[in-house]
């Protein structure tokens, strides 16, 4: 069994807006990106509260799937902390596993992908993450996608500003450019009222790409086959299947492994894939 090449993390979101009457979900967010300690703290910063461990470490800190939430102007929000798709230290039957617990957590799919990169600079294993993005959803998924930098507070003290960074890297600015041009700078040291800003200035950038993609999520033949799974074991608990578990952790259905293999190797082939 091979290792893989090179390190990337993912965490999945969903919005659930507490105005509706059964609570269900309005809005998913799913974010693919390298897993160190300030992409890491990123969860964190969306719950506004030290949920995910966030540490200093060569090797991707998380080694299963994590969950946790909030309240936020008036929305539930879902966070899922999972450990790196293409992680040197994690065999490819657990990326596997990994990647359908994305699809499982994110189905009927996700409104948009956070692509989340360091203000430092832009690294080889960055640089292919626009392409694995495409290995794992297809290749509009692009169009949902808005990259996050986080390290915000550095800028700042070298009193230089985004746009300045972006255009100092031709590649990094192609990479923005193949993302529509969406992007936003977080600082992950922000606290109280400065967090939650960052917060909802992210959310009214969710929202915007929203309605520019008509109001619907992304989705493949993945993410529906997955969906109707969920709702077919739901039925048949009565209600008594819960996809994220209390602890945090992910109820992984079988069926959801099986579909999305499939799916993968029916779209793009396992070889270019791992």
């Amino acid at each position: 069994m091979k290792n893989l090449s090179y390190r990337h993390k993912h965490y999945a979101i969903k919005l659930l807006d507490l105005n509706t009457r059964d609570g269900s979900p309005t809005q998913s967010v799913s974010g693919a990106f390298t897993g160190d300690l300030r992409k890491s703290s990123l969860g964190n910063t969306l719950l506004g509260k030290k949920q995910f461990k966030a540490q200093k470490s060569p090797k991707s800190v998380t080694k299963q799937c994590e969950g946790g939430d909030r309240i936020f102007l008036n929305k539930k929000l879902i966070v899922v902390d999972a450990p790196g798709f293409l992680d040197t230290d994690i065999q490819e039957e657990t990326i596997k596993k990994e990647i359908s617990k994305s699809y499982q957590v994110a189905a009927p799919g996700p409104h948009v992908f956070l692509l989340v990169l360091n203000l430092d600079r832009f690294t080889e294993q960055e640089k292919k993450a626009i392409k694995w993005l495409n290995h794992i959803f297809g290749p509009e998924a692009v169009d949902y996608c808005i990259v996050i930098f986080t390290g915000l507070d550095t800028l700042v003290e070298e009193e230089r500003t985004i746009e300045q960074f972006i255009g100092d890297d031709p590649e990094l600015d192609s990479c923005i450019k193949t993302c529509g041009n969406r992007y936003m700078a977080i600082n992950n040291k922000a606290t109280g009222n400065d967090q939650d800003v960052q917060v909802k200035t992210l959310l009214d950038k969710i929202s915007a790409m929203v309605l520019k993609n008509g109001g619907q999520c992304y989705t493949n033949d993945g993410f529906q086959e997955v969906a109707t799974e969920v709702e077919k074991e739901i039925q048949k608990t009565n209600g008594g299947f819960q996809p994220i578990k209390p602890d945090g952790t992910i109820n992984l259905l079988p069926q959801t492994e099986k579909i999305v293999d499939g799916f993968l190797r029916r779209s793009i082939g396992r070889r270019d894939m791992f």
